[in-house]
């Protein structure tokens, strides 16, 4: 599986089947809308989303979940300078 984020635009995700040797298109997600003032370090963003996207793809919870979680992750450690783990947060859920 890859996935590709790209800031504030949608990101995507792709998978390939080994035994087959196929490429599967998953669709494109829209991440969390974070207003441009908001915006305090962008540093530890992508660890962010991988963070939140595994928390979620390891329970074996659907891809959108998956998804969500990992823009949601990254919404927030960008609202704060260095990679500060916002513990007031909590994920809602898909």
């Amino acid at each position: 599986m890859v996935i590709v984020t790209c800031g504030p635009n949608p990101a995507f995700c792709v998978e390939k089947d080994s035994n087959k040797g196929e490429i599967s298109f998953f669709g494109s997600y829209v991440p969390v809308h974070v207003n441009e003032g908001e915006i305090v370090d962008t540093n530890g963003a992508g660890d962010a989303f991988a963070g939140g996207f595994l928390s979620r793809y390891v329970k074996g919870k659907k891809l959108e979940e998956c998804m969500a979680a990992g823009h949601w992750a990254a919404s927030e450690i960008i609202k704060d300078r260095g990679c500060q783990i916002p513990y007031e947060k909590t994920f809602k859920g898909y």
